[in-house]
């Protein structure tokens, strides 16, 4: 477990990344939405984590209708983060079938052809 405090200035990105330098094996995974619920853009958090700790990103797709789990080659993160990003999608574009497709996130739909789902706020009483 990696202890995190979000309150801290770079509090998720800076745990993982000591993380990653005080242990010689390690495997972090993140839902890169930074939620499970559909979220509008991913956080970066993700590639930063990777960027700072010098490890690749190795995405993985659940294919729900096939009951497959497909890895990605690795992918090194660039200075490029939307390039980055294009790669990382179009592996899901390839091997994704999200077992909620209305949970998906804006990128998961865009890259799928699956139509977006925004969050609306809740008006406060």
């Amino acid at each position: 477990a990696i202890p995190i405090n979000r309150r801290a200035a770079g509090g998720v990105v800076g745990a993982s990344v000591g993380a990653f330098r005080d242990n010689e094996k390690l495997i972090l995974l993140i839902a890169p939405e930074g939620t499970r619920s559909n979220a509008e853009e991913w956080k970066r958090g993700f590639h930063l984590i990777a960027a700072s700790a010098g490890v690749p990103i190795l995405p993985a797709a659940i294919d729900y209708v096939r009951k497959r789990i497909t890895f990605c080659p690795p992918v090194y993160t660039t200075d490029d983060y939307e390039s980055d990003l294009a790669r990382i999608l179009e592996f899901y574009r390839l091997y994704g079938s999200p077992r909620h497709p209305e949970r998906a996130s804006a990128p998961i739909c865009r890259v799928l052809g699956l139509p977006i789902k925004t969050t609306t706020p809740q008006p406060t009483a």
